[in-house]
């Protein structure tokens, strides 16, 4: 359980770190920006990488 944790801490690190940044709370909002720029960033570097194994 405790490397699932540390996993999970590790994928939504840039969501917590930007709603840090822009003072947001994540349990005030029920992690919509978190989510939100966890899914930007790791679309983003998905997309780069099937850009440049294609």
């Amino acid at each position: 359980m405790a490397i699932l944790r540390k996993l999970l801490s590790i994928l939504i690190w840039r969501g917590n770190r930007f709603s840090q940044i822009v003072g947001q709370d994540p349990y005030e909002d029920n992690g919509m920006l978190r989510g939100f720029v966890n899914n930007l960033a790791w679309g983003l570097s998905a997309v780069i990488i099937l850009w440049f194994s294609l």
